[in-house]
């Protein structure tokens, strides 16, 4: 049995024989958890590393990717947003998600 982890990360986990066994995500599990980060208040790099559970090397290729697509801005210095496109893609993504995971099921 799989479930969502109740952790924020989008990492899949599930309990067998006492060990809890961890799925690695996939860049589309990361970008849609970076996108998620980003619609909400100020959001730094460091907290999209911590947050996202990536290493900062790895969370930085993310952002500038997103940035070049225009689907995530530097509002300020430091400090990431959310673009419309972004938002459109994150709802894009998250649709995807839940029809693979109805196939899943079938």
């Amino acid at each position: 049995m799989r479930s969502r982890c109740p952790v924020e990360c989008g990492a899949r986990s599930g309990l067998m024989r006492g060990r809890w066994e961890m799925q690695r995500r996939d860049k589309l599990d990361i970008m849609k958890d970076i996108l998620t980060l980003c619609l909400g208040p100020d959001m730094k790099k460091t907290q999209i590393t911590y947050k996202s559970n990536l290493n900062f090397q790895k969370a930085s290729e993310f952002i500038e990717w997103l940035k070049f697509h225009e689907l995530v801005l530097e509002e300020k210095k430091g400090v990431y947003k959310t673009t419309l496109a972004g938002e459109t893609m994150l709802h894009k993504l998250e649709k995807l998600t839940t029809v693979l995971s109805e196939s899943e099921k079938m």
